[in-house]
């Protein structure tokens, strides 16, 4: 079983084994619980210490090297340069929680990048985001991606694995969001830029529809629900994938 079409070429390479033997169901979320505000964004802002009219980039996850945060850093104190009418904020905790902090007392002027730590409260902060950023080096299944895609907020992404995949870049109009290669902070903060300035309502609302038909948990359910089925109407025969 793969979460994305990049994971099962990847396992496929890595165990010599013919695509044919697995098989694709993304993984789901409670599409609700992040598509509607639990509550007004102005207090969530007002409680990250943001002034009324500055803009916040956000991003959600683990603080570990696969992540690329140090890239994101990096970025946003080449965009702190231009721009002081931004801020940056990381949820999230891990191993490079510390070297990333001082990373960012580097980088910027202080208070302008902050570490958050673990939070309980992601929609409520996907919502005071103007920008959600997601800079892997490397994705199975960005699920905090599509929690940003859910929550209607501007994405600006790795394009790595499976984040382009979520996006729906293999499609007609493109992805739903602003890809830059991974590792390329000069990107990072001009794809950033860009989204401040032109947040791009058409790919916004075609990143919440895809979370909606794609990605919600209802889907996955179904999905599993389905294989499983389908395996048991073999009894005897064994698994297929």
């Amino acid at each position: 079983m793969c979460v994305s079409r990049a994971a099962l070429a990847f396992q496929s390479a890595r165990t010599r084994l013919p695509e044919e033997r697995f098989t694709v169901i993304p993984d789901g979320i409670d599409v609700a619980r992040f598509a509607t505000p639990p509550g007004p964004s102005e207090a969530t802002r007002a409680g990250l210490g943001l002034a009324p009219g500055r803009k916040l980039v956000g991003s959600i996850g683990r603080l570990d090297p696969q992540k690329g945060y140090g890239y994101l850093i990096e970025a946003f104190g080449r965009l702190a340069k231009d721009r002081d009418d931004v801020d940056l904020v990381i949820a999230g905790d891990g191993p490079e929680q510390r070297a990333l902090q001082r990373l960012a007392n580097r980088s910027a002027p202080a208070g302008r990048i902050r570490l958050l730590g673990r939070r309980d409260d992601v929609p409520a902060l996907l919502h005071a985001f103007d920008v959600f950023a997601m800079p892997s080096i490397y994705e199975g299944f960005g699920l905090a991606l599509v929690e940003a895609m859910a929550a209607g907020v501007p994405v600006v992404a790795s394009d790595v694995d499976s984040l382009p995949e979520l996006l729906g870049a293999e499609e007609a109009e493109g992805p739903a969001g602003r890809l830059v290669p991974p590792a390329d902070a000069p990107a990072l903060a001009r794809a950033i830029a860009g989204a401040l300035d032109d947040p791009q309502p058409d790919h916004v609302a075609r990143a919440a529809d895809r979370a909606r038909r794609l990605y919600h948990v209802d889907t996955m359910v179904r999905a599993y629900e389905d294989l499983y089925a389908s395996l048991s109407g073999r009894a005897g025969a064994g698994p297929s994938t």
